[in-house]
C-alpha cells in the first residue's frame, strides 16, 4: 500500500506568540533553502535558524515538506495579491497600464530572492503539483474575469483559454529569467518585453 507523505500544517497559530515564532519558522526555512538548498533544510536545521526548539517546530509542522509547502504557498500568496490588486485598480482604467502594474508586480516577488525560487520550483514535482491546483485556479479565474469585463478593448475569442495560457506564459517567461538570467529581472528592457507579449496576444495596441 502506498504511504501517505503527511505535509499539511498540525495546527494554525493563534496567539501572537504562536504566530510569531511560525514566521521565524518560516523566514529560516526560506533562508535555509535559498543558501543552503533542499538537502540541508532539514527540521534540525531550521529550527536552529528560527531560534526555536524541534518540538516548538513539530507543533505546526510535522516535517521539511510541510516547510517548504507553506513558504512555496507564501509565495502564491504574493502572486494572487498582485493581481487581485491590479483588477481592483485597473478594472476600468487604461488597460496597458494595469498589464504592465501586474506584469511589474510578478517580476518584482520573484526578484526579491531569485536563490528560494528557484528551490521552490525545483521542489514542486517532488511535492506534487495539486497542491497549487487551487490557488492556479484563483489566479486564473482572476485573469478571466478581467478579460470578460475587458472584452470590448481585446480581440480574444475563449477568455478561458486565454486566461490558462496567460497565466503560464507570464510565470514560464518569469522563471525562465530566475534561473537563467536572474539580472533580467532588474532590467527594465524584460519587463517591456513582457508587457509587449501578453498585449500582443489580447489584440491589444502596445501603445
Amino acid at each position: 500500500m502506498a504511504m501517505t507523505m503527511e505535509i499539511e500544517p498540525r495546527k494554525l497559530p493563534r496567539q501572537r506568540r504562536a504566530q510569531v515564532t511560525v514566521e521565524a519558522i518560516l523566514r529560516a526555512t526560506a533562508q535555509v533553502l535559498a543558501e543552503e538548498g533542499y538537502a540541508a533544510a532539514s527540521t534540525n536545521r531550521v529550527a536552529q535558524v528560527a531560534g526555536v526548539s524541534v518540538g516548538s517546530l513539530y507543533q505546526y509542522f510535522p516535517n521539511k515538506d510541510a516547510l517548504i509547502l507553506a513558504v512555496a504557498e507564501e509565495h502564491s500568496r504574493v502572486m494572487r495579491e498582485a493581481l487581485i490588486d491590479t483588477a481592483t485598480k485597473y478594472r476600468d482604467g487604461d488597460f496597458r497600464a494595469g498589464v504592465r502594474h501586474f506584469v511589474r508586480g510578478m517580476i518584482a516577488s520573484h526578484a526579491i530572492d531569485p536563490a528560494l525560487h528557484r528551490a521552490l520550483v525545483q521542489q514542486l514535482l517532488h511535492l506534487g503539483f495539486d497542491h497549487f491546483a487551487a490557488s492556479q485556479a484563483e489566479v486564473r479565474a482572476l485573469v478571466e474575469g478581467w478579460l470578460i469585463f475587458r472584452a470590448a478593448d481585446l480581440q480574444i475569442e475563449n477568455p478561458r483559454v486565454a486566461a490558462f495560457v496567460l497565466v503560464a506564459t507570464v510565470e514560464s517567461v518569469i522563471h525562465a529569467a530566475v534561473f537563467e538570467q536572474p539580472a533580467l529581472l532588474a532590467d527594465p528592457a524584460f519587463e517591456d518585453e513582457v508587457v509587449r507579449l501578453v498585449l500582443r496576444y489580447v489584440g491589444a495596441a502596445a501603445g
